[in-house]
């Protein structure tokens, strides 16, 4: 498909950076009077398995509409230095190393213009316009994190709403040696450091030689799960879903992991006593029944804020709470067990967005970060939506304030 230049522009650096424009919500496209706001998309492709249909996964996890904006961008990987084997770099030598980097430098631009002009074509299938598709080659630095900060500079400096990728979906040994060699996952660093919402999509897994499964409709019923707790961040996310990627059309369900209830031990009563542990397994039978409370009252107070955001039918908002297990990965677990049990077409987490630092403090006392494990463990598209506390509504940060003080509360009664 050849393709015109003023209308499809193809780029090999990234544009001067730019004073990043506010975001707007999309008005309800069910109605026909509501002008829709566009958004700015960026979909960072690679050729890979994992960037396979991927723009027709984002398509129907984000519903692209005419009105949106599509930034499609391929990375170049760096240039390959080859040592001859003389000892002495000859001009001739010289000359030769230069050549096979040139031809390979060709190969590979040359690839990711044909990965560009499938993902453009699959763009304007799924309804976008030509004129609002456009594909760009970004220089990367090397290894994952080079890559990674290729996308990163390009959603800063083209004020992009939200960034989608493909994920490899390596298991955490995999993912630990090969950022030893700096080939780490490029879908986390992005997650990491990305200012705007990032949609992690795993590759739609079938068997060798067997048709892959049929992509997902933008137009059919949609399940989205959404997880929330009592912070700022998920507050946050709640608000951005509820502007920018729900509907009437879908059935929203509004889940919320309670807290684990610590076992209560006694460092001065008579352990081996069966008065006193059945008096502690009542404690812990009501702290239980408390903390699960609050996380339904948590999911409902959410559920009911997303139905009059009027982007969900009332009849489809569903609240659940789900039982305590404890650490971060449990969490995980319960949310990724939840999701498969109602088919989730799209999963939304908020994030707190730690420092590498803190995240692997965090990891070691099981308090590690729910969305990546979400994004490591699920088959359905994750939209991690992230958002500094500094710049976050003061209404958001006042409820997350309250929350906190009454969870102080609870635990001095």
């Amino acid at each position: 498909m050849q393709l015109a230049s003023e209308r499809l522009r193809l780029s090999r650096h990234p544009c001067s950076l730019a004073p990043a424009r506010p975001v707007q919500p999309r008005p309800d496209r069910s109605r026909p009077s509501a002008a829709a706001a566009a958004m700015r998309l960026l979909i960072a492709l690679d050729g890979s398995a994992a960037s396979e249909h991927l723009v027709e996964s984002v398509a129907a996890a984000v519903r692209l509409s005419p009105d949106d904006e599509v930034h499609l961008a391929s990375v170049l990987p760096p240039p390959v230095v080859a040592v001859p084997p003389s000892p002495v770099a000859t001009a001739a030598a010289v000359t030769a190393v230069l050549a096979a980097q040139e031809q390979q430098a060709r190969v590979d631009e040359a690839r990711a213009r044909d990965v560009l002009q499938s993902a453009a074509k699959a763009a304007m299938d799924a309804g976008v316009p030509r004129a609002r598709v456009h594909a760009h080659l970004l220089p990367a630095a090397g290894g994952a994190s080079g890559v990674g900060e290729s996308v990163v500079e390009f959603v800063r400096a083209r004020s992009v709403d939200v960034a989608a990728l493909g994920s490899r979906g390596l298991g955490s040994f995999q993912r630990s040696v090969m950022s030893l060699v700096g080939l780490g996952s490029v879908s986390d660093y992005a997650t990491h450091h990305m200012p705007v919402p990032v949609l992690v999509v795993r590759p739609r897994a079938h068997a060798k030689g067997a048709p892959p499964p049929p992509l997902p409709s933008p137009d059919k019923h949609r399940v989205v799960v959404l997880a929330v707790d009592d912070s700022v961040h998920s507050s946050h996310a709640l608000d951005w879903a509820a502007a920018h990627v729900t509907d009437p059309r879908d059935e929203l369900h509004v889940v919320c992991v309670a807290l684990p209830a610590p076992y209560p031990v006694s460092p001065i009563l008579d352990e081996t006593s069966a008065t006193v542990a059945a008096v502690e397994a009542s404690e812990w039978r009501d702290s239980a029944a408390r903390s699960l409370s609050y996380a339904r009252e948590l999911a409902e107070r959410a559920a009911a804020r997303a139905a009059e955001a009027g982007r969900s039918a009332r009849g489809r908002v569903v609240a659940r709470a789900l039982a305590p297990e404890g650490g971060a990965g449990d969490v995980g677990a319960a949310l990724v067990g939840y999701a498969g049990s109602v088919q989730a077409d799209l999963v939304v987490v908020g994030s707190r967005g730690m420092g590498s630092v803190k995240r692997s403090v965090m990891g070691f006392g099981g308090l590690g970060s729910v969305s990546d494990y979400l994004v490591h463990h699920l088959s359905t598209p994750v939209l991690v939506v992230k958002g500094e506390a500094g710049a976050l509504p003061r209404e958001a940060a006042h409820a997350a304030g309250a929350a906190e003080a009454a969870r102080a509360a609870d635990a001095s009664g």
